[in-house]
């Protein structure tokens, strides 16, 4: 894929990930490590990711692949897809709020909901305007579990 002759794939590189929408061009992401191992983890990347453009991510295979990373390959990779997500839906994350919670926070602005991000899981937390849980949602925004009334998802909101 990326190779060329010259290179071995257990020669070390470093590759930034960018993402071209609108035609704005914007890096989401960087990476080092040994050439092979970057080629497979892109061709992964790539099959997951292909389905993003037509508004439609692939869940499945996203969970199945973050399923078998560590916690903290686990937290980067989620990360990475849900800042895609949130730029593709025009959310605008919330640096307070973000802060405050020590999670990645989003504003719709259009429904004023927020997005919660749930490293654990791979999903968003929704929550209304006033932090009070409403449910929890997957990357295509399709629904997988009901509002917690108890209070133990809502976010602080100062």
């Amino acid at each position: 894929m990326f190779t060329h002759d010259k290179y071995a794939p257990s020669d070390f590189v470093w590759g930034t990930l960018t993402a071209v929408t609108g035609g704005t061009t914007k890096v989401i992401g960087r990476t080092f490590g040994k050439l092979g191992d970057l080629e497979k983890n892109a061709q992964k990347l790539g099959n997951v990711t292909k389905n993003v453009s037509t508004g439609s991510f692939d869940v499945a295979a996203f969970d199945k692949k973050i399923a078998k990373m560590n916690i903290n390959e686990k937290a980067a990779e989620i990360k990475i897809a849900s800042k895609g997500i949130a730029e593709q839906n025009g959310w605008k994350k919330d640096s307070k709020l973000s802060r405050v919670n020590k999670r990645d926070v989003y504003v719709d602005s259009k429904s004023n909901n927020l997005y919660a991000l749930d490293t654990q899981h791979g999903r968003f937390e929704v929550l209304n305007k006033k932090g009070k849980h409403q449910g929890e949602v997957d990357f295509n925004l399709n629904s997988t579990k009901p509002a917690d009334k108890s209070g133990g998802h809502d976010l602080k909101m100062g």
